[in-house]
C-alpha cells in the first residue's frame, strides 16, 4: 500500500521501477510474517484475518 505510493510519486521510470521492486520485497517478507506467525499460533483468532489471501493485488 505505502510503498507503492511512494512508487507513484517516483520522479523518474527508473525510480519507479525500484520503488515497486521494493514494494514487491516487502509485501513478500510480510507474508512470510504473516505464515510463520499463523504456524506458530495456529489458535490465534485474528489468524482468520491474515490467512486469506487478497483478490485485489496486483501481481508483479
Amino acid at each position: 500500500g505505502a510503498n507503492l505510493q511512494e512508487a507513484q510519486a517516483a520522479v523518474s521510470r527508473r525510480d519507479f521501477v525500484h520503488k515497486t521492486g521494493l514494494a514487491r520485497k516487502e509485501a513478500f517478507e510480510t507474508r512470510y510474517s504473516l505464515r510463520l506467525r499463523r504456524d506458530m499460533c495456529p489458535d490465534d483468532p485474528e489468524l482468520p484475518i491474515f490467512s486469506r489471501r487478497p483478490t485485489n493485488c496486483v501481481a508483479f
